[in-house]
């Protein structure tokens, strides 16, 4: 590739970084920090499921948490979150370290919980292992917090109940909600599919230390707690400020000048902004699934002969045999048509 070809590539794929929604993992200090924008992938899966604002919303939250948790994974593996509120919904969502998001919503009488908890499990899916990594929590519900609260907590008594993030801090962001607070801004004349105005979150995680002795080893898990803490502090500060909306500021600039410069300059004024940035990946994300019709045509090849006969005698009807079958992806509400002759190539293999 020509230098004239490259620095055109690297132009293209900083336009689409500022553009589209993005996942940043860095190393900060003795510190990790995750940074998701994820207003389009909240809207993406709005337009498939033909969610309401409110339904986006609801999801939106799990699906930011769960990107945030996968940012810190490499390769194949995947978060999958399922989350019950209350009797409110269940959200279901799968993220990649590679910046992929899918997931559902379910809020079927049947799916609803008439608990007063927030229940969220985890399932660390890696690559090349035959059963996921399974963990569990539950946190009592409050009437003066609301859903993206609700998540953020739940999210972060998992962190804390977390071998690997007990040194942790987990922040959601959501425009909408936000700027109804603090500008009095209605939103009843905007399309009910169009989501929220912005949405995104931070992860920030100690790093640890290999190889220093227990003493030095602890002193400084203890300071890298105390500046999380007063990150945390710091953070809950500057978003009581009525004046400045602190989290819309930082999504807005991401836009602008990039997920990076945005995040630097917000943390600058933190407890971290005395350590230097480094190791930074930044990767576009998207509501997207690896679906394909051919896994659905291996699942039905695993059913007995007699089921995909019944199948196809349902099909058919007694027609010319061109009948189809839409097999309907729970991750993402594609439609993948399932004709006649599929199976009938099933029974003849």
């Amino acid at each position: 590739m020509s230098k004239s070809s490259s620095t055109a590539f690297a132009t293209l794929r900083q336009a689409r970084l500022l553009k589209d929604d993005t996942v940043l993992r860095c190393n900060i200090g003795p510190f990790n920090i995750s940074a998701v924008r994820t207003t389009n992938v909240q809207r993406n899966a709005g337009k498939r499921w033909h969610w309401s604002k409110e339904q986006i919303s609801n999801w939106s939250h799990c699906s930011t948490a769960t990107l945030l948790l996968a940012s810190f994974l490499t390769g194949e593996e995947r978060v999958r979150a399922r989350m019950m509120m209350g009797h409110q919904y269940m959200g279901v969502t799968e993220a990649m370290s590679v910046g992929e998001v899918r997931g559902s919503l379910d809020a079927t009488p049947e799916a609803l919980a008439l608990n007063k908890e927030v229940q969220l499990t985890i399932d660390k899916i890696l690559y090349g292992a035959t059963q996921p990594f399974i963990s569990s929590i539950a946190i009592p519900m409050s009437s003066d917090k609301n859903n993206r609260q609700h998540t953020q907590l739940a999210y972060q008594e998992y962190l804390n109940k977390s071998e690997q993030g007990q040194c942790s801090r987990i922040v959601l962001l959501d425009g909408a909600e936000m700027a109804t607070h603090h500008h009095e801004k209605t939103l009843a004349t905007e399309d009910t599919t169009s989501g929220n105005e912005w949405s995104g979150g931070i992860m920030i995680s100690s790093l640890g230390h290999v190889g220093m002795s227990k003493e030095n080893g602890m002193a400084s898990a203890n300071v890298e707690k105390e500046v999380i803490g007063a990150f945390g502090e710091w953070w809950d500060e500057e978003q009581q400020q009525k004046a400045t909306l602190f989290g819309s500021d930082f999504i807005t600039m991401s836009s602008q000048v990039g997920m990076v410069d945005a995040l630097q300059n917000m943390l600058s004024t933190s407890p971290l902004g005395s350590y230097d940035m480094n190791e930074v990946r930044v990767r576009s994300c998207d509501f997207h699934c690896r679906c394909a019709k051919e896994q659905f045509l291996a699942k039905i090849n695993m059913l007995p002969v007699s089921d995909i006969v019944s199948i196809m005698n349902d099909m058919s009807d007694g027609g010319d045999g061109e009948d189809s079958l839409d097999l309907m992806c729970h991750h993402c509400n594609q439609k993948h048509p399932m004709l006649y002759e599929d199976l009938e190539a099933m029974l003849s293999s």
